[in-house]
């Protein structure tokens, strides 16, 4: 990476290792998981970035993703369930997976060492927020990083 100017105490660089895949996911709700830890790491092996980080980002605002422990998915499906219910609110329509998206997020950055994101005893998954709605999703991953 070149250092290409300071601006205000503010670093910019030039990243000229980019690697940019989509992946589309055809999903269904409500709350229901998709691991996608799968496709991050064939597109981490397929950019040939050894150092670096992985920017997992779901495109649309009522999708999102999460990082979750293995064992751990049911309680967070029940504990979302609880705290943004699906009926209630002022706004009609899905208000409720405007929320669960907020709530959550729409991007995850991993780190990439010796070639593989590091995301330790845990999976990425992507939440369909959209009650019983199947839905044709689409994520993009950018490596960036040093060969």
């Amino acid at each position: 990476m070149k250092r290409v100017g300071v601006e205000k105490s503010v670093w910019w660089f030039k990243v000229n290792n980019v690697y940019v895949k989509t992946i589309r996911l055809k999903t269904y709700g409500p709350n229901a998981l998709f691991d996608i830890s799968g496709e991050i790491a064939k597109a981490v092996e397929e950019s040939g970035i050894r150092k670096g980080v992985v920017v997992v980002f779901s495109h649309g605002s009522t999708g999102s993703l999460v990082r979750l422990k293995d064992g751990f998915e049911e309680k967070f499906r029940k504990a979302l369930w609880d705290l943004i219910p699906i009926d209630g609110w002022e706004h009609p329509g899905n208000a409720y997976a405007h929320l669960r998206s907020t709530l959550t997020s729409t991007k995850i950055v991993i780190p990439v060492v010796d070639g593989k994101p590091v995301i330790g005893e845990s999976r990425v998954y992507f939440v369909e927020n959209q009650c019983y709605v199947a839905r044709d999703r689409r994520i993009t991953l950018a490596v960036h990083g040093e060969k």
